[in-house]
């Protein structure tokens, strides 16, 4: 494909599947992105709008795996596994556990944090070349904790992060209160990560397809994928409920719907749909303007904006189920208000209330590859809870993959043979 010009279909229009669009044009391919529902529907609407280098370390860890084991009895549990006999999920987990070793974390981090930061190079490019009005700010991170003993914890675990270029602060509870009045004076301390950023998701997910659009083009909201019709190892048609498509090469950038479409095709993504909430709170004097993870809760609070700011978190493995634990997303607030003072909760009544699905993988990093099974395929999936923080880089990644171009990052680590 190298000197012409292919048609690229691109299925998921979330923060993966633009960025892939838009790098793509860079590389003078036409593109056409089917979405199911709307633009910026899925993941990349309600999550907390993070860019975060320093949220490198892997979920696969010894932690996780006493809390997932713990959470089956404790429903409002950070990370929830609902008890059912599923195959699929048993070896997900079974890979989830062989990856809980320091080896694994070690490993993972390292190559996370280099994509991270590689990541963050492209937002800043790609923010300031296309002048996207999205909220970006640059000022860093601060996670705060209620324990002393999570608070040397972690600020031994962060040890990982400085050996790989991340810069982290150790925080006394007067240094954060005196800084952040928004916190409450009986945490136990903080550590800020000034590398970090944070951003309105849905509004850059939206910005970037309108750039997308404008050069030429085509995405279809309301547009299901059903299936494809493959001849010679190739993809020939892709089936929707109203018409059929073709293009050179496809890429798969559809989140947690991304396994149900590989395996028409023969190939098996070990991913899991992770059902996490957020709870959009408007806000006005004093407002919060750095983003906080509040870590024992596993909660992240982000500004979206001067009138709202935004609670995101937990991981309920559950499938892809679309009902509302109430119990779990008043756990939110209430970790909110744990940390937080009283009087940025007065606007709770107005709060709006959502939840996604983040595509998991057993060892915490994303599958970005052309398919073993078809010639014309590319999957690009399973980032976890660091969608926001991957998605230019990943675009970019699959525009230089299938344009045949040297990556700028190895791509190595994010083969699905990792999982053979």
């Amino acid at each position: 494909m190298k000197n012409s010009k292919p048609q690229v279909i691109i299925i998921g229009a979330g923060v993966i599947g633009i960025c892939s669009a838009y790098y793509l044009q860079k590389f003078g391919v036409r593109v056409t992105v089917l979405e199911q529902n709307e633009i910026s529907s899925g993941a990349s609407y309600g999550n907390a709008g993070l860019i975060v280098p320093s949220h490198s370390i892997p979920l696969p860890s010894p932690d996780a795996l006493k809390m997932g084991l713990k959470s089956i009895f404790e429903k409002q549990s950070p990370l929830y596994i609902q008890p059912k006999f599923d195959l699929k999920l048993f070896r997900w987990l079974f890979n989830f556990a062989k990856n809980c070793n320091a080896k694994n974390i070690k490993k993972v981090t390292k190559t996370c944090i280099d994509f991270s930061l590689a990541s963050a190079n492209e937002y800043s490019k790609l923010i300031n070349e296309e002048n996207l009005n999205c909220n970006f700010v640059q000022n860093g991170t601060l996670s705060l904790f209620a324990s002393k003993e999570m608070f040397n914890q972690y600020f031994k675990k962060y040890k990982l992060l400085e050996e790989n270029g991340i810069s982290v602060k150790k925080m006394s509870t007067k240094e954060i209160c005196d800084t952040y009045p928004q916190v409450k004076p009986n945490i136990a301390g903080g550590l800020f990560k000034k590398g970090d950023a944070h951003i309105n998701p849905q509004k850059f997910v939206k910005e970037l397809s309108k750039i997308v659009t404008s050069n030429g083009g085509e995405i279809l909201e309301n547009t299901k994928v059903t299936g494809f019709e493959i001849q010679s190892d190739e993809i020939v048609k892709i089936q929707t409920e109203f018409k059929d498509f073709s293009a050179d090469h496809i890429v798969i950038a559809a989140g947690a719907w991304s396994p149900i479409l590989s395996k028409i095709v023969g190939n098996e993504l070990p991913i899991q749909p992770a059902k996490g909430y957020s709870i959009t709170i408007p806000q006005d004097e004093n407002k919060i303007d750095t983003p906080m993870m509040l870590a024992e809760a596993r909660v992240g609070a982000n500004p979206l904006s001067d009138k709202s700011f935004r609670l995101a978190g937990t991981l309920e493995l559950s499938g892809l189920n679309f009902s509302v634990n109430k119990k779990r997303v008043q756990k939110i607030i209430d970790s909110g208000q744990d940390y937080l003072r009283k009087e940025y909760f007065k606007h709770i009544s107005k709060s709006k209330i959502w939840y996604g699905f983040r595509p998991l993988t057993p060892d915490g990093l994303p599958i970005i590859e052309k398919s073993s099974k078809v010639k014309n395929l590319t999957f690009a999936s399973g980032h976890g809870v660091l969608g926001m923080t991957l998605g230019p880089i990943t675009g970019l990644t699959v525009a230089e993959i299938i344009t045949e171009n040297p990556t700028t990052i190895n791509t190595k680590p994010f083969s699905l043979n990792r999982f053979n």
